[in-house]
């Protein structure tokens, strides 16, 4: 069988939710703007540290038999605790403000180049009065947050399973696509 035969998990996706009665509060739009830096930075320093600390795990690139050691243990309890591997939650204030599709919060298409693919018709739309860059920017964010949860995901499930072959594939083409 493949590589990932059997293993049946969905990445995570971009939820809209009316999380709270926010359309009274003028700067809630602002603020959640302000915590995806930290929240995109915060999923990347995850995955680093976990795919880091997986790395050294003699487990994982000895043998690759029976189960990981106990600190890859505790990084996998701390990426679930924190939610690190739950959907994107955005609230509705915040997709109406800047006008984004369900479409292009879970494109699986979006490029570098602003001025290609499903990029080119949220980077010219205008929100804010910015010509949409911070709107672009604010997407391109929330892809990478999303992207990063998908991988932490997938690194959960495969360590859970025990199915360490895996995770030393995973992390092997995780690297080369970083290099």
């Amino acid at each position: 069988g493949g590589v990932g035969e059997g293993l049946r998990l969905a990445p995570p996706t971009v939820k809209v939710a009316d999380l709270v009665d926010t359309a009274r509060d003028p700067g809630y739009v602002q603020d959640w703007i302000a915590r995806v830096d930290t929240d995109d930075s915060a999923t990347y320093l995850a995955l680093r540290t976990l795919l880091v600390v997986l790395e050294n795990d003699g487990a994982i690139f000895n043998d690759g038999t029976g189960d990981v050691g106990p600190e890859s243990k505790r990084c996998v309890d701390a990426v679930e605790r924190n939610g690190l591997v739950e959907d994107l939650q955005l609230p509705a204030d915040v997709a109406d403000y800047f006008d984004f599709t369900d479409e292009e919060l879970n494109a699986d298409d979006v490029t570098e180049d602003p001025d290609e693919g499903l990029n080119a018709s949220y980077s010219r739309r205008s929100a804010g009065g910015d010509g949409g860059g911070r709107r672009a920017r604010l997407l391109d964010a929330i892809h990478r947050i999303s992207g990063n949860k998908t991988c932490l995901r997938y690194m959960v499930a495969l360590v859970r399973s025990r199915r360490l072959p895996l995770v030393r594939y995973f992390i092997e083409h995780l690297r080369a696509a970083a290099s």
